[in-house]
């Protein structure tokens, strides 16, 4: 099949709350099912499915845009309704009526165009992020996995994406600098201590956001982590998620006793109060038999209001840091991303330059006798897409993609 039989149905965080994006996602065993019943039930010629928590997006085959939009609608619907399979409920058809007014559509070459920028992450909530790589090759390897006839412009596609997400990886550094609260939080600890360090971590508080500084000290693998709660129950729970050998929960009341033997300390707690006061630091580490003026001790302050006094930074060999740094450090980071994005706005360009000539040189050699008699050359078609690519603006990047499809296409059918 060619570029004219390239079909897109999507949705995503922009397009449909969460709420609603939860009822037509898949989780990975019902891709399996999903497949069988578009191949088999409505007869689709190919189709990729891709679901993530921030998008649902149909890649397929098909003669045109309507006969693709209604199967997926009538799969959609089966998908809401599989409560009531015998019989269509009208919630169920109204669900899926507002749903789909959410929707965005492609086709032809704006499908690579689209599919080139989700996977370059342009299009996802966070700029840069890298989980979206992965998720694309996962989808299309699901696919391979079913035996059905597979297109070979969907393949195409789909190949030529994951080069070109690695390449932009390797390329630029749209994905460079953490952009969440907890990553540069254990950024700027890896500045100050090596991960090889036999350290101690001492975590105060037990919410989302220590739980994601969990999954971010799996580089420190010879680490010690004590985490401080009030609740020793949660502290167990988002603890369970995670392999640590010398994890150890702690009540929150022996807090002093605690930070003073640690090297990293992280607060991110809903207290509304300081937890960690200058004078009383300053007593409990002079207890100490040791000098502690010896080592360094980094303190991190992620709640709001603040954990810790920022006086503490006049204690010899303690370093402090707040919320409000970070966010500057994240601010910058963000900047750099941004800056970014011409250069991956060129790679995308490039790759469907690339895409569409590999378009054309399968026509030609299909199609070598006809064109001949209409005295079309591979090099005329090529220059036609090249000149009209050097004056590629980005406002109007899909439109001019079109024209230069469809025209291409009106040549081909001539």
């Amino acid at each position: 099949m060619s570029l004219a039989s390239l079909h897109l149905l999507g949705f995503d965080f922009n397009t449909l709350a969460v709420n609603s994006r939860q009822k037509i996602s898949f989780l990975k065993e019902e891709i399996i099912t999903a497949y069988e019943i578009f191949f088999k039930e409505y007869l689709l010629k190919d189709i990729i499915i891709l679901s993530t928590c921030n998008r649902v997006e149909f890649y397929g085959i098909a003669e045109n845009r309507n006969i693709f939009s209604n199967k997926i609608e009538k799969f959609l619907l089966q998908k809401i309704n599989k409560n009531n399979q015998k019989k269509l409920t009208e919630q169920s058809i109204e669900q899926l009526k507002k749903i789909m007014q959410q929707s965005y559509y492609f086709e032809n070459l704006s499908v690579v165009s689209h599919l080139y920028r989700v996977i370059a992450s342009l299009k996802s909530m966070v700029i840069g992020e890298n989980q979206i790589l992965g998720q694309v090759k996962n989808c299309y390897f699901d696919r391979k996995k079913n035996k059905q006839q597979q297109d070979k412009t969907l393949n195409k596609l789909f190949e030529t994406s994951i080069a070109l997400g690695r390449e932009v990886r390797r390329d630029t550094n749209i994905g460079k600098g953490k952009l969440s609260i907890a990553s540069v939080s254990i950024e700027l600890v890896k500045k100050i201590y090596s991960t090889e360090q036999e350290i101690i971590f001492c975590l105060i508080g037990a919410g989302e956001i220590n739980e994601e500084v969990l999954e971010n000290l799996k580089d420190f693998s010879s680490a010690t982590i004590l985490l401080l709660n009030r609740s020793l129950e949660k502290a167990k729970i988002i603890t369970k998620k995670h392999n640590f050998k010398n994890l150890k929960i702690i009540p929150l009341k022996k807090i002093y006793q605690t930070i003073i033997n640690a090297d990293v300390i992280i607060t991110s707690t809903q207290a509304g109060k300081i937890l960690i006061k200058k004078k009383k630091l300053q007593k409990e580490l002079h207890k100490k038999e040791q000098d502690f003026k010896k080592s360094c001790q980094l303190f991190i302050d992620l709640s709001i209001p603040l954990n810790i006094e920022c006086s503490i930074n006049e204690i010899p060999f303690i370093i402090h840091y707040n919320i409000d740094q970070l966010n500057i450090m994240i601010d910058k980071n963000k900047k750099k991303r941004i800056l970014e994005i011409n250069k991956v706005e060129k790679i995308i360009t490039e790759e469907v330059k690339k895409f569409l000539h590999w378009q054309i040189y399968s026509f030609l050699h299909q199609k070598k006798k006809s064109l001949k008699k209409e005295n079309l050359t591979k090099e005329y078609l090529l220059s036609e897409i090249n000149d009209s690519f050097y004056f590629l603006e980005e406002k109007e990047y899909n439109s001019l993609i079109e024209k230069i499809t469809m025209k291409f296409l009106k040549l081909k059918q001539g």
